[in-house]
């Protein structure tokens, strides 16, 4: 598996439950930020931006996920990397 190593854009996805609660769109330098209610969440996403790290393979789609479900609190402040994954069945060849 690999996982990029510098920030990208893309979609992150809020999910509470079954459901997306939230959709941003995310900029170059990789940082979002958001309100939320207190309550649990994952976050998820993608960036076609993802690099695989191999010359020969250019630029794929990368699946972008939290590495643990957050809890907010009232006037919680949180911080969180989302990050993007590739697995061995995505790369082409």
């Amino acid at each position: 598996m690999m996982v990029t190593a510098e920030p990208t854009r893309g979609v992150v996805e809020v999910v509470q439950g079954q459901h997306v609660v939230a959709e941003i769109s995310v900029g170059q330098s990789g940082q979002f930020s958001l309100d939320l209610p207190p309550g649990d969440y994952s976050l998820t996403g993608e960036s076609l931006y993802f690099w695989s790290g191999d010359p020969g393979v250019a630029r794929l789609q990368g699946r972008c996920a939290s590495q643990h479900p957050v809890r907010i609190r009232t006037g919680e402040l949180v911080s969180l990397d989302v990050d993007c994954h590739l697995l061995p069945g995505d790369v082409p060849g």
